[in-house]
C-alpha cells in the first residue's frame, strides 16, 4: 500500500493570528486604535455633557481608527495600500525633467587617470630638472 502525503500549496499566504486576521492586519489595527484611545484621553477638556462637544470627541478619536481599519483591510491590485503609498512616494522624489543629450554630439571627455599620469609626468620633468641644476 502506497502512503499519500499532503503538498502544502498555500505558502505564499499569509498566516491568520485571530479573527481571520493576519499579523500585519492586527498590528495596524491595534496601532490605530490605541492612538485613537489616546486621543479620547487627551480631549478630555471637552465638556462630555454636551452632544456636541461629545460628537466632536468621538469623531476626532475615531480618525485613527478609521484609517487603520483602511490600511490593514483594503488591497488594491494584490498589495496593501502602505505599499502603494511608498511607491506613490518613490514616484514623487524622481525628477520631473528629463533631458536628452545624444552619444553622437557629446565631447570626448579625457579620462582623469590619464591626466594624473600626464600631471604626474610633467612633476616629474620639473623635479629632474630641478636637480640638475643644483648638481
Amino acid at each position: 500500500m502506497r502512503a499519500s502525503h499532503k503538498v502544502p500549496t498555500h505558502m505564499h499566504i499569509p498566516d491568520k493570528v485571530v479573527f481571520g486576521l493576519t499579523a500585519r492586519q492586527l498590528l495596524i489595527l491595534l496601532i490605530g486604535c490605541s492612538a485613537g484611545y489616546d486621543l479620547w484621553l487627551q480631549l478630555h477638556m471637552l465638556n462630555p455633557y454636551h452632544a456636541v462637544s461629545l460628537l466632536a470627541r468621538v469623531s476626532i478619536a475615531l480618525l485613527p481608527v478609521a484609517v487603520a481599519l483602511i490600511l490593514a483591510l483594503i488591497s488594491v491590485a494584490g498589495r496593501p495600500l502602505e505599499v502603494w503609498f511608498l511607491v506613490l512616494l518613490r514616484y514623487r522624489q524622481r525628477p520631473r525633467l528629463y533631458v536628452w543629450r545624444s552619444v553622437r554630439t557629446r565631447q570626448p571627455e579625457e579620462p582623469t587617470a590619464m591626466r594624473a599620469v600626464v600631471g604626474d609626468q610633467t612633476d616629474l620633468e620639473s623635479e629632474q630638472a630641478f636637480g640638475k641644476a643644483f648638481v
